[in-house]
């Protein structure tokens, strides 16, 4: 049970961490993040300074892969639709307005748009407002 607590906590901490520039990274910032996982798992906080050496030690020993998303998005092997779906489950309020907007693009986009529409969804993170505007495709 306690390894399955932690392994749930460094996922979720790895993933806050994912949003930082590996240069801003610090160990004030990484234990601010642990606490953050822990406090949304069962338990987590048991196992909060266990979580806080096994981050620091494998982003020593680089098994801990932290990728930044690049500002521009230029297709092929980076896809915008990861991106999107990606920004989708870490928003707190949703906007879309868009010319139009295909079948297929929006059934690309629906699990992560009716996700982000169940409260507590994402790890107890509440989504604010949602909105979809769009006009037709002509």
């Amino acid at each position: 049970m306690a390894e399955n607590t932690l392994q749930s906590v460094l996922n979720i901490a790895q993933t806050l961490l994912t949003q930082v520039p590996v240069q801003d990274i610090t160990p004030v910032l990484i234990t601010e993040k642990v606490d953050i996982a822990a406090g949304m798992i069962p338990g987590g906080m048991d196992i909060r300074k266990e979580a806080i050496v096994e981050l620091v030690s494998r982003i020593k020993t680089e098994n801990f892969a932290i990728k930044t998303t690049p500002k521009l998005v230029t297709g092929g092997d980076n896809s915008f639709l990861p991106h999107l779906c990606q920004s989708i489950r870490r928003a707190s309020e949703i906007d879309f307005a868009v010319a139009f907007i295909t079948a297929t693009g929006l059934r690309l986009l629906l699990p992560d748009l009716h996700d982000a529409l169940e409260p507590n969804f994402y790890a107890g993170q509440s989504h604010g407002r949602k909105s979809l505007t769009t006009g037709r495709k002509m």
